[in-house]
């Protein structure tokens, strides 16, 4: 009996822990809520379908003209930069072709401080010519076959043989060889001389002992008199002693011309000392010819007694 009813208190207490609580009654749950879903939109016209078309090519126009105005606005900035470097200009009318070397190397020393591509380098140069310069490039580019992707190299290599001739080259290196001091200064010959050692051949540009020899070779003998058996290593250390020779020279023509007008300045003072001392007596003797006009000879005054004969 115990056992049993031990039995029923578990069963009791397990049955009221599996159905105790809130009762659960379905018919009191309330139904879910219907969603508010939009209907579908009708389908676009083939109005609607163009209208939207144009506005999408429109869109892409613009934006394409956007990055195009991009670049062109970044040229310009560049180039407005380039400009404040203050670039030669070149017209070529100077008949020196030095004239548009030196033009073409400074270009290339700006365009170096610049962040041009190698086409926009082209377009910044040929901003800087003008005159006849300008008519040549102008008649270049129109007979190129691409006109907007004229490199460096091309640009610089077509201007070269148009505006520094060979012959031209061939003819000053010709004067370079033959050059003399004649009656220039030496700091003036060795402006001529260094102006032209650019048309000198190579082997003589980069050779010193050439360059010395050269410029020996056209200075005045009596500068070359003067060097004897010295020697100079460098061009600088023998235009040096080209103007120390010069100035010594001017100097000692300057003290020979001294010396020799101090004798002179001398005898002419003892002319004007021997003057102003024989001035008395010269006075007195013209104031006896006043005083007795008849002891002047010629001048009809003569009065002595004369006695014919018979």
């Amino acid at each position: 009996m115990g056992r049993r009813g031990g039995n029923n208190h578990g069963r009791g207490r397990g049955h009221g822990r599996g159905h105790g609580g809130i009762p659960f009654n379905l018919e009191n749950t309330p139904p879910p809520a219907e969603e508010n879903i939009p209907p579908p939109p009708p389908p676009p016209n083939l109005a609607e379908v163009m209208a939207q078309q144009t506005q999408l090519l429109a869109a892409l126009v613009e934006g394409a003209n956007r990055r195009q105005g991009g670049q062109q606005n970044d040229f310009q900035r560049k180039l407005e930069g380039f400009l404040k470097l203050r670039p030669p200009t070149y017209d070529g009318t100077d008949p020196d072709p030095l004239v548009a070397d030196d033009w073409l190397k400074e270009m290339e020393k700006k365009l170096d401080l610049t962040t041009f591509t190698d086409d926009e380098c082209v377009g910044a140069a040929t901003h800087q010519l003008t005159g006849a310069a300008r008519a040549w490039w102008d008649s270049f580019s129109d007979s190129h076959e691409d006109p907007a992707n004229i490199s460096w190299d091309e640009f610089a290599k077509a201007f070269t043989e148009y505006h520094i001739p060979k012959g031209i080259m061939e003819a000053k290196a010709e004067e370079f060889r033959n050059i003399k001091m004649g009656k220039d200064r030496v700091t003036e010959y060795t402006t001529r001389f260094t102006n032209l050692l650019r048309y000198a051949p190579s082997y003589v540009v980069n050779s010193k002992k050439e360059k010395l020899y050269y410029y020996r070779k056209g200075l005045n003998p009596h500068i070359k008199l003067k060097f004897g058996g010295i020697e100079s290593n460098t061009l600088r250390a023998l235009v040096d002693r080209c103007i120390q020779i010069e100035k010594d020279r001017a100097e000692a023509g300057e003290e020979y011309r001294e010396r020799k007008r101090k004798p002179e300045e001398s005898f002419r003072g003892r002319d004007r000392k021997r003057f102003c001392r024989d001035a008395p007596s010269r006075e007195r003797s013209r104031h006896n010819r006043d005083d007795n006009p008849g002891s002047s000879r010629g001048s009809g005054g003569y009065t002595a007694k004369y006695s014919r004969p018979a």
